[in-house]
């Protein structure tokens, strides 16, 4: 899933908050990946990836025009169709996007089975990342069903393998989440190679969101302050958590005493 092998991967990226579009292309673009399309609903989603035929598709789940679970949905489709394909022409089809939607739907008997072929087939071919996918997936199906231990353990599996590359903060947030649920955010911090004891660990993106949540902003007003969307401040916060060994906004105040969030403009 990365361009390690020596030949870039085609990404099609669908996300309608054009802030966010944007650092999720400058992430990618900087990792070596080919970036062939960009969509901003889920309409145009499905009709970009059938005209760019990538490899991988990054899509928000929800979007317009329902702002449900549009992109999930057709991300579903996608993969359903990209299958057939691969049935009817007898190409392989990469399993990922299929495992990873299993887990996010929570179908744990046919998530469990994908996980565990797809973690084997990567290791016979020595794909690190293959095997960072399925770890993730793992610990996405185990957090949204509460083990919070076996999701600790597979996004661990999952961080050190992703090693250094662009797609690795997607299991370090099923890490961060799993360690402060599972009461054992000094693992999440270790695994993400910081110490749990100081805000001196934090970037500076991370201080302002995580001071202006000890100050009792929401989710939603610290975005718009910082221009991050709702989703992406959560994210930083469980990073936050994991660094600081806290696992609420409520332990956020002794963490950060004396820290003062900077007005933005």
């Amino acid at each position: 899933m990365t361009a390690n092998s020596g030949q870039q991967l085609r990404v099609v990226v669908g996300e309608d908050e054009p802030f966010v579009r944007e650092g999720i292309l400058r992430v990618l673009q900087e990792g070596g990946f080919d970036v062939v399309g960009t969509a901003s609903d889920a309409r145009d989603l499905r009709q970009v990836a059938e005209a760019c035929q990538p490899d991988v598709v990054v899509a928000d789940i929800q979007m317009p025009p329902e702002h449900g679970d549009d992109g999930l949905r057709t991300a579903q489709a996608l993969t359903a169709e990209a299958r057939a394909i691969a049935e009817t022409t007898g190409n392989r089809a990469s399993p990922y996007g299929a495992l990873a939607l299993a887990s996010v739907r929570g179908h744990r008997d046919l998530a469990l089975e994908m996980i565990e072929r797809a973690a084997q087939d990567a290791a016979l071919r020595d794909e690190g990342l293959g095997v960072a996918a399925a770890n993730w997936a793992a610990a996405m199906l185990h957090n949204g069903q509460g083990q919070y231990d076996e999701a600790l353990s597979a996004a661990e599996d999952a961080v050190v393998y992703a090693g250094p590359s662009p797609v690795a903060g997607w299991p370090a947030a099923e890490l961060v989440e799993a360690a402060a649920r599972a009461g054992e955010p000094a693992r999440g911090a270790a695994a993400m190679g910081r110490t749990p004891d100081t805000g001196r660990n934090l970037t500076a993106q991370e201080m302002q969101i995580a001071a202006r949540a000890r100050d009792g902003q929401t989710n939603t007003e610290i975005g718009a302050e910082l221009f991050l969307s709702p989703r992406t401040v959560e994210w930083h916060l469980r990073k936050v958590f994991a660094k600081l060994g806290i696992t609420s906004r409520r332990q956020l105040r002794h963490a950060l005493h004396g820290t003062v969030a900077v007005p933005c403009g």
